[in-house]
């Protein structure tokens, strides 16, 4: 089905402007050939009166590439979808619901080396100041933020993220205190507490249940392949004397072999030595043993060690 403006408008680089019309079952049939010199803004053509009507965006910087239509002739009942009804509406005899608005077309381009899109329409930008200048002024928190800003946002999250001592995991099942280690393990803490602070765990199941061992978290695609760090890519091993697994609740990174920590770790239930020296221990519970105990009961899958019975981490607070 076509739409109501069945033309194609094709063009080339050397500024060869070609309209064709959309037929039904013949496909396209060519109207008119036009050369014109492009340059860098919009320019409307009608092809029945074969004029230009309307040049867009020439006081701009800006070098357009790319073009897109939108017609935007909405029905009045389709504008007022959402809308709470009364029972009065529907019976109403209206023949204003049933007519069409006028046209308000809204052109969305791309520009060369820009990145963001450029919107035109008839309507004037909607303000609620006053002062005409507020209307049109550009908003200047949609521009890219200076290079040096961008330094010191992430030195800033990086500090609070080494400073944060707590955690509390938020689970299914109740909550888990956890004390961190961020002197002895600075980047594992950094990287556990910037991921919980930007929600990257909420959600996330306790996909692996070994009993008597421990439950691991941390994955979201819940099947214990997945994950990464806050940098993008796997990070160092930070091993410490004082920090051992011989008591159980220790909180450590699963890897899969030297210096591949990413986002997933386990909480143990009994000591596991043989894990110093493999596992790096970021932080232990200290509050909600038995919430941990509780989940390291739940009965699993034989396999996969993934719970029968979906046990999920809801949100953390850190402190």
């Amino acid at each position: 089905m076509f739409l109501r403006t069945d033309f194609i408008i094709t063009a080339s680089s050397d500024g060869h402007l070609k309209f064709w019309k959309k037929k039904y079952a013949e496909g396209v049939e060519f109207v008119k050939h036009f050369r014109c010199h492009l340059g860098e803004f919009l320019m409307v053509y009608n092809v029945f009166t074969d004029q230009f009507v309307r040049e867009i965006g020439k006081d701009e910087t800006m070098r357009f590439v790319g073009v897109s239509l939108c017609r935007a002739v909405p029905d009045i009942r389709a504008r007022l979808q959402g809308a709470a009804a009364t029972i009065e509406t529907e019976a109403a005899d209206n023949p204003n619901l049933n007519k069409t608005t006028d046209p308000d077309p809204i052109m969305v381009c791309c520009a060369y080396k820009k990145n963001r899109f450029y919107l035109f329409t008839n309507t004037e930008p909607y303000s609620t100041d006053e002062s005409d200048e507020s209307a049109t002024s550009r908003d200047i928190f949609n521009e890219r933020p200076r290079k040096e800003d961008q330094l010191t946002a992430v030195e800033q999250e990086g500090e609070t993220a080494r400073a944060t001592e707590e955690a509390v995991l938020h689970t299914t099942m109740g909550d888990i205190r956890i004390r961190l280690f961020p002197n002895e393990c600075p980047r594992t803490v950094e990287n556990f507490s910037t991921h919980a602070r930007r929600g990257y765990y909420n959600g996330l199941t306790f996909h692996r249940v070994i009993k008597s061992f421990m439950i691991q978290t941390g994955d979201p695609t819940g099947k214990g392949t997945g994950g990464q760090s806050i940098w993008g890519a796997d990070f160092e091993d930070e091993f410490h004397p004082r920090l051992r697994h011989d008591k159980p609740f220790k909180v450590s990174m699963a890897n899969a072999g030297p210096n591949s920590n990413g986002s997933q770790f386990f909480i143990t239930v009994c000591p596991a030595e043989w894990l110093d020296g493999k596992n790096t221990i970021f932080g232990e519970v200290i509050e909600g043993m038995n919430v941990v105990q509780k989940i390291n009961q739940v009965p699993t899958f034989e396999k996969s060690g993934r719970p029968r019975n979906e046990i999920s981490i809801m949100s953390i607070t850190l402190k």
